[in-house]
């Protein structure tokens, strides 16, 4: 007897009676079947539609696009089914889930799923939308249902361009779908899904680095005098901001989360960009104004930035603030560039200028990667050189 390689399924496909729309279509895949007579081989099947998510009578559809819109869906319907131990012989037909096999669309929703719990909430927001995004791409373009392994680099360059096109989309949006995209081929990796990493070799593209600007230190001098006389609440949450903390990290701290007897803040997991709680150290130049806050006075968990100008049980958002500093702005002519979260910028430049250990910065700015954190100074490593002439012995 012949002795044939059980592999449990060949995956789902369209059969397209050679593009023409007016024939009729169907999906078909192959599940093996260790009863079938006289010896074990595959059963075939055919299917048409799937009521159980909206599809039917699609061959009704006598328009090649839409057609193949249809049979896409239908098709990677059943590949996910067939992904996740999914059975055509029903309940009585037990088997252990085939590890060699994970259609792409199957796999972004498992990334997704399992990035939940290890997220902050709007970090992940962000990496769900560009997910789903990159879904919506491969099933308008007919890929959704192929294996994990199938989709290739030329597929997510293709993808970046289209968006971008389409959207109108910065090189920095461009860039976070990349990042995010290749977050989930990193877990694919580690699942075994896939042996091989398609997005290696994608680079970033080049961002304008002046988003934030730097201040000069004459101008930050004039707009620190400007917020103590006419907003020093303002002027406290920009001493956040210089303590590392991120705008949305800031908005999200609680009266329980400042510990004054170790000079610790925490961030918690939840409000955490990387889903990792993490703790600031409270510069000593600015322990007497987090005193001032009187924070024994309120419950532990109220929010510490509030509408009302103290801790108060309802946070505020970042806009709350960034509207604030509109006003300073204004009032000092600064174009747009010059920014709140340019504080951090320029916090991370001026140690790093006078001479402070990257790594130390880099706890305190949250960065984890040294090409992450080259955004930050690329605005002071693009200044003209110092005069070294005074380093030279002798000169040709």
């Amino acid at each position: 007897m012949t002795t044939i390689k059980k592999i449990l399924f060949i995956p789902a496909t369209i059969y397209q009676a050679k593009g023409n729309a007016n024939e009729k279509w169907y999906v078909y895949y192959s599940y093996w079947d260790e009863t079938k007579k006289p010896e074990p081989g595959y059963i075939r099947f055919k299917v048409y539609e799937e009521q159980s998510i909206g599809l039917r009578k699609g061959n009704k559809i006598t328009d090649y696009t839409e057609k193949l819109k249809y049979f896409t869906k239908l098709a990677t319907h059943i590949n996910n089914q067939l992904s996740n131990a999914w059975s055509p012989f029903g309940n009585g037909y037990s088997r252990k889930l085939n590890t060699d096999y994970m259609s792409i669309d199957q796999a972004l929703n498992n990334a997704i799923e399992y990035k939940k719990s290890s997220m902050a909430s709007t970090g992940y927001t962000s990496f769900k939308s560009h997910i789903k995004g990159f879904q919506s791409w491969l099933l308008a373009n007919s890929l959704s249902y192929l294996k994990v392994g199938d989709i290739q680099r030329h597929h997510i360059v293709e993808f970046l361009y289209a968006i971008q096109g389409k959207n109108k989309l910065t090189n920095r949006t461009i860039n976070n779908y990349l990042i995010d995209i290749k977050s989930c081929y990193t877990m694919m990796i580690e699942l075994q899904y896939i042996m091989v990493n398609p997005t290696i070799g994608i680079s970033l593209k080049q961002t304008n680095s002046n988003r934030h600007l730097v201040y000069e230190k004459e101008l930050l001098k004039k707009v620190a005098q400007y917020m103590k006389e006419k907003n020093p609440y303002l002027q406290l949450y920009c001493r956040f901001i210089w303590m590392g903390f991120r705008p949305i990290e800031i908005v999200k701290l609680r009266v329980s989360d400042v510990n004054l007897r170790t000079r610790l803040i925490t961030i918690r997991a939840s409000d955490e960009k990387t889903g990792e709680t993490k703790y600031r150290n409270i510069l000593a130049t600015f322990i007497p104004d987090i005193e001032g806050m009187n924070l024994e006075q309120y419950p532990s968990n109220y929010y510490l930035f509030s509408a009302k100008g103290r801790p108060d049980e309802k946070s505020t958002t970042r806009d709350y603030f960034t509207d604030k500093f509109k006003k300073v702005k204004r009032h000092f002519n600064l174009p747009d560039n010059y920014t709140m979260y340019g504080l951090r910028h320029t916090m991370a430049v001026e140690l790093f200028k006078n001479g402070e250990n990257i790594r130390n910065i880099m706890k305190i700015t949250g960065h984890k990667t040294l090409s992450a954190f080259q955004a930050y100074i690329d605005q002071y490593l693009q200044e003209p050189a110092e005069d070294v002439s005074h380093r030279f012995e002798t000169t040709i």
